[in-house]
C-alpha cells in the first residue's frame, strides 16, 4: 500500500519531443563525442598524411600540398556547422517510418511508491523502480530513463517546473533507496 498519493504527469508527446530527447542524449554521451571527433578528424588527417607523403616522396613544390589542406579545412568546417543538422535529418527519417506515428499523442504517467504507471496511445504499462535508471531535468524536459533504450521525455511546459522538480526528486529518492524486503514470516 502506498503511503503517498500518486504524482500524475499529463502531457502530449510529439515528434519534436523525441528529436530533442535524442539530441540531448547525443550531446551528453561520451561515445557520441568520440564518434563525432572521429568523423571530423580521421578523413582530413588521412588526406593530409597522404598529401604530405606524396609531397615528400616526389619532392614537388609545397603548392601541391595546398589542395589537400584546403579540402581538409572545408571538410571540418562543413561538418562542424552541419553535424547536428545531419543528425536531426537522420532522426526524422527514422521517426517517419510507418508505424512511428502511433507513439505520438496524450500520455499520463503516474508515480507512486510502487513505480511508474504509463497510459499512452499504445496502451498501459507499469514499471517497478528498479527499471528506472535516472531522472534528470534539461532546459525543456524532465527525462525519465529506463533500463534499455527507453525514456519518457516530458515537456516542462506541459507540467510546470515545480512539478517537474518534484517528480525528479521523488524518482531520485525512489531509485537511490534499496527496495523494501518482504517481512519475514513469524515462527510459531
Amino acid at each position: 500500500m502506498s503511503n503517498q498519493s500518486p504524482l500524475s504527469l499529463s502531457y502530449v508527446r510529439t515528434e519534436q519531443d523525441l528529436v530533442e530527447l535524442q539530441l540531448y542524449s547525443i550531446r551528453n554521451s561520451p561515445m557520441h563525442r568520440k564518434q563525432r571527433m572521429k568523423t571530423l578528424a580521421i578523413p582530413p588527417i588521412v588526406l593530409l598524411l597522404l598529401a604530405y607523403w606524396t609531397y615528400v616522396a616526389t619532392e614537388q613544390d609545397i603548392r601541391s600540398f595546398l589542395p589537400a589542406l584546403i579540402f581538409s579545412t572545408i571538410w571540418v568546417i562543413i561538418l562542424l556547422v552541419n553535424y547536428e543538422k545531419y543528425t536531426i535529418n537522420g532522426l526524422l527519417a527514422s521517426l517517419r517510418t510507418p508505424g512511428h506515428e502511433k507513439i505520438y499523442g496524450s500520455y499520463i504517467l503516474k508515480l507512486d511508491d510502487n513505480g511508474l504507471y504509463s497510459i499512452s496511445p499504445l496502451g498501459e504499462s507499469s514499471y517497478h523502480w528498479h527499471a528506472v535508471t535516472s531522472a534528470e531535468l534539461s532546459r525543456q524536459y524532465l527525462i525519465i530513463n529506463l533500463i534499455g533504450n527507453t525514456a519518457f521525455p516530458i515537456p516542462i511546459d506541459a507540467i510546470g517546473l515545480s512539478k517537474a522538480q518534484a517528480a525528479r526528486d521523488f524518482i531520485q529518492q525512489k531509485i537511490s533507496s534499496p527496495p523494501a524486503l518482504p517481512a519475514k514470516p513469524s515462527s510459531i
